[in-house]
Order: C-alpha cells, then structure tokens, then sequence
C-alpha cells in the first residue's frame, strides 16, 4: 500500500499566489561614488563601470552598473508577516508558512532587459508566482517562486528576477 502525501499546503498559503507585495525604491540615485564602492568591494576591473571615456566608446555610450549592483539596497520583497508564526519569519514575505520556519534560499535567475545608469532610481514590485510542497528526503518542504520586477525611474524594464525560497519544518514543529 502506497502511503499518501500529507498536504501541508493552506488555502491561505495559496491564496498569496498573484499577489504584488509593495513596491520599494531604492534609497538613493545611482551615484558614482556609491558604484566606485561596490567595484572596488567586488575587485570588479571593468572599466565600462568607472572609466567614462572608455565607456563612451562602447555601445552603452555611458557607465553602467555591474549587474547585481540593483542586489544592494532593496528591502524585503514580499513586505512583513504581521502574524507569522514566529517572529524571526516576520521579514520573509506574504506567505506564512506555519510550521516551516527554516528558510533556505533555493536559487535565483535573472532577466535583463536593460542596464543601471548614473543617476537611475530603480524600484521593485515583487509578485508570488507559485507556491508548491514537494517531498525531500528529510521531509516536506515548501517552495515559493517569485518574481521581482525592476524597473528605472522612466519605468523602462530593467530585469525580472524569479526567485525560490525553500521553506522546511522546523525540528519539533508540526503543522496540526
């Protein structure tokens, strides 16, 4: 006899699918002192991201930021979980998952559509895309995909970022 798979996922984890958490902005215009900072932390040496006459030359025709340099300043995507189970889950977003409160971020892919420009302003809408459990060999596991749209201060596209983060029980934690 085959044993059945317990569902652990809610009508209220499901519901979070579709939803947009709020947008965010980042703090400040992109400045060259700030991305002078990031290069040199990141011994990044391309000079398409410090040198302007080099850049010019090229079919960018200005510098441009490195491209996870949008990773710096956002704040959490999803907004917070007023009433999550337990407070170190409060800043991982809309979806609550009781009962799975280790979070482990299960990878990332990005999207390009355009680059980061000296004085862009770029803001972040975060979409839940899906929400699925799946069985690993220490037990069940949670997986929610989203998508963080970012977009510069013209509201041309800049990237999608598609996200997962894997959500496991934590040890003595049952959901009933």
């Amino acid at each position: 006899m085959v044993e059945q798979e317990q569902n652990y996922l809610t009508p209220e984890m499901l519901s979070q699918i579709g939803k947009e958490g709020e947008e965010t902005i980042w703090p400040e215009p992109l400045d060259k002192s700030s991305l002078r900072r990031f290069i040199q932390a990141t011994r990044d040496d391309n000079p398409l991201y410090y040198d302007e006459e080099y850049a010019k030359s090229t079919k960018y025709g200005s510098i441009i930021a490195p491209p996870f340099y949008f990773h710096r300043s956002f704040p959490s995507p999803l907004g917070v979980v007023e009433d999550a189970e337990k407070e170190e889950m409060r800043h991982r977003g809309l979806v609550d998952t009781p009962g799975f409160a280790k979070q482990v971020n299960a990878g990332s892919e990005i999207e390009w559509f355009g680059q980061i420009r000296i004085g862009d302003t770029l803001t972040g809408k975060t979409v839940v895309s899906n929400i699925e459990q799946k069985e690993g060999k220490s037990g069940p596991m949670i997986i929610i995909t989203s998508d963080r749209i970012i977009k510069n201060q013209d509201g041309k596209l800049i990237a999608i970022v598609t996200s997962k983060s894997l959500r496991r029980q934590a040890e003595g934690t049952s959901l009933f």
